[in-house]
């Protein structure tokens, strides 16, 4: 998948013509798939890719005539074909994460019954990661189904719902589950340690202590990025980027001033009850503005700092921008 996209989607004219067969189109596509799930690509740091897979190759941030091809090549194959032929490049090493990624979230924003077959695919990943403690399937579901998430379809509606429900009831099973996290923290995005001592399982018997040193673990790394352990934004949403959960909050905020002039009362509780969150993580976001972008922003810090909402210093730091 090169960086300018397939020429001008090569796929439009052949798929037009009324002189091939579809039998052999059928073919040629099959073996375009397979070229491209399995075209070499620089091996990548798994350390990155677990930080930074949906900024890098999620469908929002694919070039638009590599999106439209891929998605053309997909939709004149059999799902049950698209995902053998996954399954089949998951067991080659080094891994493409970039092809393997870039094809299902194409085919879960284009085709709802890929979509299902792919969650069972990822579930096998998962059930054999933790049957024979394979972290290989363990990392490859789990940055599968955030990537999936990411997307925000019926059949991967977000992280927290997955996460809740991949809770192993079995004791070993549990242990190699948490185990395999706890290896992780050191990596992870801030916002999935914040989503898991947040949404905490009920441990099976024998299990607590892995569970809690878990937490523990995590909420050490949230305190030494400076982090909260909040993930919900100021008005209860949870998107699948912090990035996320923060422009809407600040576009729910201007939305409301603008309507009635007022700042809404969940920031104002906020800035009580959450008040770490809202000075560390809402303020530092909303004050990166500077003084010359859109008058509704400025009026609304403006406003803010009137009702003693936001600390002497980082008002003055934001007027000197």
């Amino acid at each position: 998948i090169s960086q300018d996209g397939m020429h001008g989607c090569y796929l439009t004219d052949l798929l037009n013509n009324n002189y091939i067969f579809q039998q052999c189109l059928s073919a040629f596509l099959l073996h375009n798939l397979k070229q491209l799930l399995c075209y070499p690509t620089p091996e990548m740091d798994r350390n990155i890719v677990l930080r930074r897979h949906t900024e890098m190759w999620s469908s929002q941030k694919l070039n638009v005539g590599t999106a439209f091809s891929v998605a053309k090549m997909l939709s004149f194959l059999s799902p049950e074909v698209i995902i053998s032929e996954l399954k089949t490049a998951a067991d080659l090493l080094p891994f493409r994460w970039k092809n393997i990624l870039t094809v299902m979230s194409i085919l879960v924003t284009e085709n709802n019954e890929s979509a299902s077959l792919l969650k069972g695919l990822i579930d096998s990943w998962l059930k054999t990661g933790l049957e024979e403690n394979n972290k290989d399937s363990l990392f490859l579901a789990l940055v599968a189904t955030r990537h999936c998430c990411a997307e925000k379809t019926e059949q991967f509606p977000n992280y927290i719902t997955w996460f809740g429900s991949a809770q192993p009831s079995s004791p070993p099973h549990f242990v190699t589950f948490f185990k395999f996290l706890t290896e992780l923290v050191p990596h992870e995005p801030p916002l999935y340690l914040k989503i898991h001592v947040n949404k905490v399982p009920a441990a099976p018997s024998g299990c607590q202590t892995v569970l809690t040193d878990y937490i523990a673990l995590a909420k050490t790394r949230l305190s030494d990025l400076n982090e909260t352990t909040d993930y919900l934004s100021i008005f209860n949403k949870c998107h699948d980027t912090e990035e996320e959960n923060h422009a809407s909050d600040v576009l729910q905020l201007i939305n409301h001033f603008k309507a009635t002039n007022e700042i809404a009362k969940p920031i104002i509780e906020a800035s009580v009850f959450r008040k770490q969150y809202y000075e560390k993580v809402f303020l530092k976001y909303l004050l990166k503005r500077s003084t010359h972008e859109d008058p509704t922003i400025v009026q609304v810090i403006h406003k803010l700092n009137s009702l003693g909402k936001i600390p002497p210093s980082l008002f003055d730091s934001w007027k000197s921008k």
